[in-house]
């Protein structure tokens, strides 16, 4: 009796164990709209979102959860830089439309739109997919990426002022961009500090 007893005492912790595994990993989906509101309860559905990238990010966001864009523009100077918080990691930022992604657009009005490094060293990636990241201003640095995989599929890089560049900073990192286009009046340049193997581009067009 003894032994059944301990047994079933094993198989509850266990069950215990596996269920607080399960909600660990589970990524959720996070909304984000340019109508939505910052506040403690946003991001759980569309009719609620969240009204700025960086609150989800700092406030909402766990490890391996997706954001998603509702279609709209988001200026970084509103609160929308894509800056990796502390301890978060292995983030997914998407559009919702696939199918018209120049529809939900990342205006990018301040240096480092998009500022992701992995200060902790772990493993740690950040996803872009079906939305569009755009700048007119001179001198802007738009992706800075650090100690980390950038993943980016299904984007648009549109820079409109043809007298400046837009750079990006891939810093001993992988980078993997597929199915994008880069609309930037061949003035768009990628800083990068790696070796070739981690450079993989794929139907990539300028």
């Amino acid at each position: 009796k003894k032994n059944i007893k301990m047994i079933n005492i094993m198989i509850k912790v266990l069950l215990i164990i596996l269920v607080i595994y399960v909600v660990i990993i589970e990524n959720k989906n996070i909304y984000v709209s340019t109508t939505g509101i910052d506040d403690t309860d946003c991001g759980g559905s569309e009719e609620s979102g969240c009204k700025t990238i960086g609150y989800a990010l700092s406030n909402i966001a766990k490890v391996n959860d997706n954001i998603m864009l509702l279609e709209g523009t988001y200026s970084t100077k509103d609160g929308n830089q894509i800056k990796q918080p502390e301890s978060l990691f292995n983030i997914t930022i998407s559009g919702m439309n696939e199918e018209s992604i120049e529809k939900t657009i990342l205006l990018c009005e301040v240096n480092s739109c998009i500022d992701w490094e992995n200060n902790n060293l772990q493993s740690n990636y950040l996803k872009l997919e079906d939305f569009t990241i755009q700048t007119s201003e001179s001198s802007v640095s738009a992706i800075e990426v650090v100690f980390c995989k950038l993943i980016m599929d299904n984007m648009n890089l549109e820079h409109t002022n043809e007298e400046a560049i837009i750079s990006s900073f891939i810093i001993f990192s992988e980078l993997s961009i597929s199915d994008s286009v880069f609309k930037t009046q061949n003035r768009y340049q990628f800083y990068y500090l790696f070796q070739e193997q981690y450079l993989n581009f794929e139907n990539v067009f300028s």
